[in-house]
């Protein structure tokens, strides 16, 4: 873990004003996008026009992802940056793909912070209608092959620098078996660990699991390096909140509960006029989704309790069978959306 390393130098440095995106030094994207969230992670993190002054018309919604936690000086959050540092390719060594910087809390039992792949790079971000097709920097070409030399000293020199922004000249996946990211935070304790889209604030994917030995794996979903999931928020909580926690979160519960009564009687009443049916509901591993007739087109969207999309998938015909197997235990909202009407659930996943 390289605690401490590289944070403050890709976040608080020059105006964010001066970027160009057809610039082919992708440090800029890195600040805008990782940077620009957890560079300022030694001190507090500041909502304000103090920092990257281009980033927050993007993540203003940010605010109410970390309203839940202290961050000020004196709240003890640690900052930590983990990284692959390898990832071979047709045995050639190059910088790796997947970066995770977070805050740990004092108690160690809770972190918060962005995963990212790297090669969300000038690749991905090349605009060909401004910028025209993408060429490497430097057109020399001393051997005269037709590749510049800059193109040439990428793919032919074993690179050990882990801060390389200018390493991948398209995008690449991450995988979980070899770039895997850790998180320090206390062993023996089962945690839930939350991947959010930034842009939309959506959860990607959940998931909960046993940390034995310090080092608990985040199993992210895979990273593609595409402008709508250039990084992930991640948080981590303990299985067993706190009782003023959970308090909250069953004063939350009590009101969905009454509106998800509200939207099951709907559903009742949808049931005699024979529209939609949702069954087994409590549901464990699958849901089974039933229309009164055949669709070209349904959306299903399962909402959290706390109004967040957790999934969202279509289907055509009349039977959908929607896999419930990485969801966490709870309360939910299930919307059916289909021959322009919209039906609503609660669904309990137990």
């Amino acid at each position: 873990m390289h605690k401490r390393e590289s944070i403050v130098t890709h976040g608080e440095t020059s105006s964010g004003l001066d970027y160009c995106t057809c610039d082919n030094d992708a440090q800029w994207i890195r600040d805008l996008w990782m940077g620009a969230f957890t560079g300022i992670c030694t001190g507090p993190l500041l909502w304000d026009n103090q920092h990257r002054q281009d980033l927050w018309p993007h993540f203003g919604r940010l605010n109410s992802f970390i309203s839940g936690y202290d961050f000020n000086e004196d709240g003890g959050w640690v900052a930590y940056h983990d990284y692959d540092e390898m990832h071979y390719e047709n045995w050639q060594r190059k910088p790796g793909i997947v970066d995770l910087f977070y805050l740990l809390s004092p108690d160690e039992k809770r972190a918060v912070g962005v995963l990212g792949n790297r090669t969300y790079n000038f690749f991905t971000q090349w605009d060909n209608t401004k910028c025209g097709a993408f060429v490497w920097t430097g057109v020399e070409d001393d051997d005269g092959d037709g590749y510049p030399n800059v193109q040439e000293y990428f793919e032919l020199t074993d690179d050990d620098k882990t801060w390389n922004d200018s390493a991948y000249h398209y995008s690449r996946s991450a995988h979980y078996i070899n770039e895997s990211m850790q998180v320090d935070v206390k062993s023996m304790k089962w945690y839930i660990i939350t991947y959010i889209n930034p842009l939309t604030l959506q959860v990607v994917s959940t998931e909960a699991k046993y940390n034995a030995t310090g080092k608990l794996n985040l199993s992210f979903p895979y990273l593609t390096g595409t402008e709508d999931r250039p990084i992930l928020l991640v948080t981590v909580e303990p299985k067993n909140k706190n009782k003023s926690t959970e308090n909250y979160l069953d004063s939350v519960q009590h009101s969905l509960d009454q509106i998800a009564m509200e939207f099951q009687e709907t559903g009742v009443l949808n049931l005699e006029n024979e529209n939609a049916r949702v069954y087994p509901n409590p549901a464990e591993d699958y849901v089974i989704i039933e229309l009164p007739l055949d669709v070209s087109l349904c959306r299903v969207n399962i909402l959290s309790c706390t109004g967040l999309m957790v999934r969202t998938v279509e289907f055509t015909g009349q039977t959908y069978r929607l896999n419930l197997a990485d969801i966490i235990s709870g309360l939910y909202i299930l919307r059916v959306e289909y021959d322009k009407k919209v039906e609503t659930f609660k669904l309990i996943v137990q």
